[in-house]
């Protein structure tokens, strides 16, 4: 079931959502964090954001997920390490606390010189 958000009406590689991580808060609303493409045109660079949706009841309908936050980014993904493709780190994941979520995500800074950083965010 496709639960981001990420339009429809962009070409469908930019349709791309990766690296979920999930939490549950407190109240029982369950979160899940991911990166998409939307950003994507034909300009250099691979623009790339992380986001949160979560659904708060009747999680397993697909419209029961939404109130999309943006977590971070645009970051250039084409800038991140090549680990056999683009890689930001596999230290992605999320708390919570209370009913906030806490996101713990990579972005790709310069491939040169710092491929990703860690990021910490926090999201009632």
């Amino acid at each position: 079931m496709k639960i981001n958000q990420t339009p429809t009406n962009i070409p469908a590689g930019d349709q791309q959502a990766f690296t979920a991580t999930l939490g549950v808060a407190a109240n029982g609303t369950v979160g899940v964090t991911y990166y998409d493409l939307r950003q994507n045109d034909a300009a250099p660079g691979l623009p790339t954001n992380a986001w949160l949706v979560h659904c708060s009841a009747n999680c397993a309908n697909a419209s029961s997920w939404g109130n999309e936050a943006h977590v971070g980014g645009p970051f250039d993904l084409e800038q991140a390490a090549d680990a056999g493709g683009y890689f930001v780190g596999d230290y992605e994941g999320m708390t919570t606390s209370g009913n906030v979520f806490q996101p713990f995500f990579g972005m790709a800074v310069n491939r040169a010189t710092d491929p990703s950083d860690a990021f910490f965010a926090t999201l009632p």
